[in-house]
C-alpha cells in the first residue's frame, strides 16, 4: 500500500515537472509571436517566468524527495561503507608498490629511477583503472537493490536535465530578439545593390516631360510618391522660379553625393537666372546632399537645408520610410520658400534598434541568464552532493606516489600564416535653364 502511494507521488510530481516546462515553452511561443506581429516584446520578462517554472520544478522534486528519505539514507550510508572498504584494499596495495618502488631504486642514480618510477606509474594507473570498475559495481549493485533511491537520482538527473532546457530556451529566445536578421531585399533593391550612379548615367526625366523633376531609378520611392513630389516641384518652378532635380538612389558611384551634385549642375545646367536646386540621396550608402543654385543661396542658406534634413529627410531615413521623408523634404522645402507654415509629419516608429539599445538589452538579458544557470547549477550541485551522487570513490583513493616520474609530453608547435587578400569590392520634353552651382548646401549621412 505504502509503495503505490509513493508511486502515485512520483507520477504526480513527473506530471507536476512536465507541466511547468510545456507551459513555459507555451510562453517563449506566444510570446515570440507576439514579437514577430506587434515587435514588443521584453529581454528580461522570459528570464524572470524561466525562474519561476525552476523554482517550481526544483519545489516539486524536493516534495518527491521527502517520500524516499528513508530509502536514500540507508543507501547513502552503505554507499559510504563499500566505498571506504574498496579504498582501503586499493590504497594498502599502492602503499605496499610504493615501498616495493623504494627498495628496488635504493642506491640508484636519478635517470635510472625515474625509469623505474615511470614502470611502477603504469602499475598504478592500472590499479586505479580496477579501482574505478569495482567501485562502479559496488554502486550498481547498490542501486539494483535499492529501487527506491536510484529512482529518486533519476528524477533529480530529469529534473536538472528539463531545467537545462528551460534556460537553453531563455538563451534562444533572448538571441533570436537580440540579434535579429537583416530584412530580406525586394529584388528591385537587391538590383540596386549591384550598382552604382554617377553624374553621366542617371536618367532625368525632365529632358523627356517637363512636369517630372524626379530621378528614381531604382525605384526605391512609390510611383504615387513620385507623382506627388513632382506635382510640389512644378509648382516650385512654375510659381517660385525655383527649377529642381531630385535625384535618390541605392549607391552613388565613390560613396560621396557631392561629385554627382556638381556633374548634374555642370551637366545640365539646373536653374534659370542661377536658381536651381539639386538634391541627391544616395539610400543605401545612407548619404545626402542639398545643394541650391548660386543665386539661391542667399534665399535658402545652409542652416536652412540642414534644418530641411533634420526635421524631414533624416529621421524619416532612420525608420526606413523614404517615401515620407522625400515627399516631405519637398513639401517643406515649397513652404520655406513660399513663407508658409512648414508642414508637420505624424510621428515615425523606426524599424530598427538602435545598436547601443541592441547590446544594453542583450547585455543584460545575458547576465540575468548567467545568474538563472548560476544558482540552477549550484543548487542541484549541493544536493547531488548531499546524496552522494556525484561521489564514486575517486576522492578516497591515495594520490599517485609515481606521477613526479611521468614523461613530459611535448609537441611541435607548427607555425602558420595567413595573408590577406583585397578585392576590389507624356508632355513633351523639358530643358533646364543654365544655372550653376556655387558650392553651398548641406549634406552628411544618418
Amino acid at each position: 500500500m505504502n509503495t503505490r502511494n509513493n508511486n502515485n507521488k512520483l507520477k504526480k510530481g513527473c506530471l507536476g515537472c512536465l507541466g511547468s516546462l510545456v507551459l513555459f515553452f507555451l510562453f517563449v511561443f506566444f510570446t515570440a509571436a507576439g514579437h514577430v506581429n506587434y515587435g514588443q516584446s521584453s529581454l528580461t520578462t522570459p528570464v524572470m517566468i524561466g525562474a519561476v517554472v525552476l523554482a517550481l520544478i526544483y519545489f516539486i522534486l524536493k516534495g518527491i524527495s521527502k517520500n524516499y528519505q528513508s530509502d536514500t539514507l540507508a543507501e547513502k550510508n552503505s554507499r559510504q561503507q563499500v566505498l571506504n572498504t574498496i579504498s582501503e584494499k586499493y590504497n594498502e596495495q599502492i602503499k605496499a608498490l610504493k615501498e616495493e618502488f623504494d627498495k628496488e631504486t635504493d642506491g640508484f642514480i636519478s635517470e635510472s629511477k625515474n625509469t623505474i618510477g615511470q614502470k611502477y606509474d603504469r602499475k598504478f594507473q592500472e590499479l586505479e583503472t580496477d579501482y574505478r570498475i569495482e567501485c562502479r559495481q559496488s554502486i550498481s549493485q547498490l542501486k539494483s537493490d535499492n529501487q527506491g533511491a536510484a529512482r529518486l537520482e533519476k528524477i533529480w538527473k530529469t529534473g536538472m536535465g528539463i531545467g537545462l532546457a528551460v534556460v537553453f530556451s531563455v538563451i534562444c529566445y533572448i538571441f533570436g530578439l537580440s540579434l535579429e536578421p537583416e530584412p530580406k531585399l525586394s529584388p528591385l533593391m537587391e538590383k540596386a545593390e549591384q550598382r552604382t550612379w554617377n553624374a553621366e548615367q542617371i536618367p532625368m526625366p525632365h529632358l523627356e516631360d517637363a512636369t517630372k523633376y524626379v530621378s528614381n531609378p531604382d525605384s526605391i520611392l512609390s510611383e504615387a510618391v513620385v507623382d506627388s513630389m513632382d506635382n510640389v516641384l512644378y509648382r516650385l518652378d512654375t510659381e517660385l522660379g525655383i527649377e529642381s532635380a531630385v535625384v535618390i538612389v541605392g549607391h552613388i558611384e565613390g560613396d560621396d553625393p557631392i561629385p554627382m551634385v556638381r556633374g548634374i549642375y555642370n551637366k545640365y545646367g539646373i536653374g534659370r537666372d542661377n536658381r536651381g536646386l539639386v538634391i541627391v540621396v544616395g539610400y543605401l550608402d545612407h548619404s545626402y546632399f542639398i545643394a541650391p543654385g548660386r543665386n539661391l543661396e542667399a534665399d535658402l542658406t545652409d542652416t536652412e537645408t540642414d534644418m530641411l534634413a533634420r526635421e524631414y529627410l533624416i529621421p524619416s531615413m532612420k525608420a526606413e520610410k523614404p517615401d515620407s521623408g522625400m515627399l516631405y523634404l519637398v513639401r517643406g522645402t515649397f513652404a520655406l520658400m513660399a513663407q508658409k507654415d512648414m508642414p508637420r509629419m505624424s510621428s515615425l516608429t523606426s524599424n530598427t534598434k538602435s545598436k547601443e539599445d541592441e547590446g544594453v538589452s542583450f547585455g543584460w538579458g545575458l547576465a540575468l541568464v548567467v545568474i538563472l544557470l548560476s544558482g540552477w547549477g549550484l543548487a542541484f550541485y549541493r544536493k547531488f552532493k548531499e546524496m552522494g551522487w556525484t561521489d564514486y570513490g575517486a576522492s578516497h583513493l591515495a594520490k599517485n606516489p609515481f606521477y613526479i616520474y611521468r614523461p613530459i609530453e611535448t609537441s611541435d608547435g607548427g607555425s602558420s600564416s595567413s595573408g590577406r587578400s583585397s578585392s576590389s569590392s507624356h508632355s513633351s520634353g523639358g530643358s533646364y535653364g543654365g544655372g550653376s552651382w556655387g558650392g553651398g548646401g548641406s549634406g552628411g549621412r544618418w
